[in-house]
């Protein structure tokens, strides 16, 4: 098939939290721990399959908690720990890590497992809740909503954004990226060269684009579960809908086309999804940054 991307599809996927600094620690960490997956419910009201989180104490300066602590303590680094937060945790010997495992295909019950069971263990010590694929310092009692239909699963809840200066051209704007995408088994997105004023409405044009793929993904695997790989079209037709669904806002009817580019990374680092214009736009390539923001925003 012509302009197509072919995308692995992970047999496993895997969600992390962390949680920091606990001001005392639980008992029974030998034992098996007690998830909170009977909390997604499929859409009749029944139980999902039970997915067992494994609990862990990491000692301070071990990965992932390390270099993210590290990066939220940047000043100039973006969102940031609070200086009080920021020693509560550098000062902690001790650290809990939850990781919970499961299937690519719907519903992701890694990432629920491996959330409620870290907000259940934050509460219950007296720590700090950290999202480490993110990476976000998160609120406890945060948690998404539950899983009981994908047609309400907002993708924006597990993503965040982030936004630089883009080193390969500094003068023409800035790189933004997902953090969080990967975690069900999709590639992050980036898109470069973003005009200042427009990181705001790219955020959501980027959220919007993640629902839209993540909802195909799905579908592909309801179809065939067992693949290895997915070839999906290098355009994508992303609506305000699926803007909606993904953030929540709400935003006049709309749609607009994306072309996807697979950039893998280097050995041992991340591939993305790269967001460009169709191959039928024509003009600079500014101005297609604007048309979709206002094609999908309605602004």
């Amino acid at each position: 098939m012509a302009n197509t991307l072919v995308l692995p599809v992970p047999e496993r996927l895997l969600s992390l939290y962390v949680v920091a600094a606990p001001e005392r620690m639980p008992s029974g960490l030998a034992e098996r721990p007690v998830g909170h997956a009977a909390k997604a419910l499929s859409a009749d009201g029944a139980p999902l399959v039970d997915v067992a989180p494994r609990v862990e104490v990491i000692e301070a300066g071990r990965p992932p908690l390390a270099g993210m602590v590290e990066l939220l303590g940047c000043l100039d680094c973006g969102p940031h720990l609070d200086p009080a937060t920021l020693a509560k945790v550098r000062s902690a010997e001790r650290h809990l890590m939850v990781a919970a495992t499961y299937g690519p295909a719907w519903p992701p019950l890694h990432a629920w497992t491996a959330v409620t069971t870290a907000e259940a263990l934050a509460v219950a010590t007296g720590g700090i809740l950290f999202d480490p694929e993110a990476p976000l310092l998160r609120p406890v009692r945060w948690a998404p909503c539950a899983l009981r239909d994908r047609h309400r699963f907002a993708v924006g809840e597990w993503l965040e954004v982030g936004v630089s200066a883009d080193q390969t051209d500094i003068r023409r704007g800035m790189w933004m990226t997902t953090a969080g995408l990967a975690r069900f088994g999709l590639p992050e997105l980036q898109g470069r060269r973003i005009p200042p004023d427009l990181t705001v409405g790219w955020c959501d044009v980027v959220n919007g684009l993640a629902q839209t793929l993540l909802r195909a993904h799905w579908a592909d695997l309801d179809v065939e579960p067992g693949r290895a790989f997915r070839e999906i079209a290098e355009t994508v037709t992303v609506t305000s809908e699926d803007v909606e669904a993904a953030t929540g806002r709400r935003y006049p009817p709309g749609s607009a086309e994306v072309r996807l580019r697979l950039d893998p990374g280097a050995p041992g680092r991340a591939s993305y999804l790269t967001v460009l214009p169709p191959r039928a736009f024509r003009g600079p390539a500014g101005r297609w940054r604007r048309e979709i923001v206002a094609a999908l925003l309605g602004g």
